[in-house]
């Protein structure tokens, strides 16, 4: 609604019937900025920490189709500290725990070490579910320490 407003006046701006600007913006984009630019941010950073339960309450996920995209080129991942403790695992917490149902998890772990797949929204449930706390996630601050050196 605020967007069909804000684009009612920037119409009527441009039209010569109002004169009418936000910080001397057309209002329009200042609506544009704040819903898709501080909004998207805000759903961004605190993404990893509160989850994303909306995408299972709902049966689709914005999140989730937008993570499709970008885990390609994305640093988002999923990785385990030993393959061996995921190898003598008996229980598979980790595959059992996820609520998209992610449950090729395991095979990945002891594959490669991590878990990068585009149906993975980041809820974390899997982290937490494991028993040896060895599933871990791996973003860009992970990146940076490794490519950052270290200062002595």
């Amino acid at each position: 609604a605020a967007l069909i407003l804000s684009a009612a006046v920037s119409l009527l701006d441009s039209l010569g019937y109002l004169d009418f600007y936000f910080y001397g913006t057309d209002p329009s984009y200042m609506v544009y900025l704040f819903l898709f630019g501080f909004l998207w941010y805000a759903v961004f950073i605190t993404m990893p920490f509160l989850g994303s339960y909306g995408c299972i309450n709902t049966g689709y996920c914005h999140w989730g189709n937008f993570n499709r995209f970008l885990s390609r080129f994305g640093f988002f991942r999923l990785k385990v500290r030993d393959t061996n403790q995921c190898v003598t695992c008996e229980t598979k917490d980790c595959a059992s725990a996820c609520p998209i149902g992610n449950y090729g998890q395991p095979g990945k772990f002891i594959q490669s070490g991590e878990y990068k797949e585009s149906r993975c929204v980041g809820i974390g449930d899997c982290v937490d579910a494991c028993p040896y706390e060895n599933i871990f996630y791996y973003d860009v601050r992970h990146w940076l320490r490794e490519k950052l050196p270290k200062k002595d």
